[in-house]
């Protein structure tokens, strides 16, 4: 039996292994389509990893006291506490898709649609990049409106809160 792994064994194994929507896999995805953009043939192991780490912004767990799966930022984790016992809601965990705010797929959704200044929108698209293919400029009056579906109303007004006078709702 060869225990020897090639290039593609590696690649099958982060592709093939986990969920679709793990988070891991979409910070690859756009790591490796950043740094295809630089036209290299090869790519230091440094680059793929200060790439992949700044992509890689959040992950998605079960939260026990609001009894539901959420997307958590991983700079916002101040503590990782290990305990040697048995998983007890693994039956919970479910495959959720995240709106552009990162909050999970829910039976209730609304339509956001924010009209704000470039100061906002350049703020929005660096705290979050999930907005960017959902906002357009409106060329007549300069603003940015962004129109798409979330599950929660609260980052968006947390956000606009912010910067007042910049943003509405529509």
């Amino acid at each position: 039996m060869n225990n020897e792994f090639d290039d593609n064994d590696y690649w099958k194994g982060v592709i093939l292994y986990g969920l679709n929507q793990a988070t891991y896999k979409i910070a690859l995805g756009k790591s490796l389509i950043e740094l295809t953009s630089l036209n290299k043939e090869v790519i230091d192991w440094s680059e793929l990893s200060k790439s992949f780490f700044d992509n890689y912004t959040s992950l998605i767990a079960y939260e026990i006291s609001s009894d539901s799966i959420k997307y958590f930022n991983l700079e916002r984790i101040t503590d990782v506490l290990v305990k040697n016992v048995k998983m007890t809601n693994e039956a919970k965990h479910e495959d959720v898709k995240p709106d552009v705010f990162g909050f999970g797929e829910k039976e209730k959704s609304y339509e956001l649609i924010m009209k704000m200044s470039l100061r906002a929108w350049l703020f929005l698209k660096d705290e979050y990049p999930m907005t960017i293919p959902y906002t357009k400029m409106d060329k007549k009056s300069g603003f940015y409106i962004l129109k798409t579906v979330v599950y929660s109303l609260a980052p968006a007004k947390r956000f606009a809160k912010g910067l007042p006078g910049e943003i509405e709702f529509l």
